[in-house]
């Protein structure tokens, strides 16, 4: 709102993992534009610019440089390894009581967008068929360059579960 007054909005920004944001007046209107690049929820790849049309007075001696930061990352070199899970406070199997659950794959390595996450809820769905439908937007899956650190990663994040008294189920395809 000028003289660093900020007012609080739903700007509808992307949440974006192994990114980067960077500011800069993109269309020259003499307000900060943002771009923004990384993985989305669905590790999608994205880069966009988000134009600032508050249009504030400012003026400028010459025009500035903008995005110099903004690295281009070779997405062919990974990450590769995923494995894949999901959480809830459900009664997956149908007893009657609600408790919390751990449901996670073994670490795979993607040859095709998605494929991951398709087999993990069909899986999820076929060994409980009261569960709500699955997409992958319910589902969280970690990538890592390595098998290795996929494992590692794995691992902790069983430990850190089973540490908050979660039923742990392996979907070991």
């Amino acid at each position: 709102m000028g003289n660093f007054v900020f007012r609080d909005i739903m700007a509808g920004l992307p949440g974006v993992s192994a990114g980067t944001a960077v500011w800069g007046d993109y269309d020259n209107d003499g307000d900060p534009d943002l771009f923004v690049s990384g993985l989305d929820v669905c590790y999608n790849f994205i880069g966009q610019i988000f134009r600032n049309n508050t249009n504030p007075e400012i003026e400028r001696d010459e025009p500035a440089s903008i995005f110099i930061e903004s690295p281009i990352l070779d997405y062919s070199k990974g990450p590769y390894y995923y494995f894949l899970f999901s959480s809830c406070f459900c009664d997956p199997e149908n007893t009657g009581t609600k408790r919390y659950h751990m449901f996670i794959s073994k670490v795979h390595r993607e040859e095709k967008d998605f494929d991951l996450n398709y087999r993990f809820n069909e899986i999820l769905t076929s060994r409980f068929p009261n569960w709500e439908p699955a997409d992958r937007a319910h589902r969280t899956s970690n990538a890592f360059p390595t098998a290795k650190e996929a494992e590692d990663a794995r691992l902790g994040v069983i430990e850190s579960y089973k540490a908050e008294g979660y039923q742990m189920h392996y979907f070991n395809w």
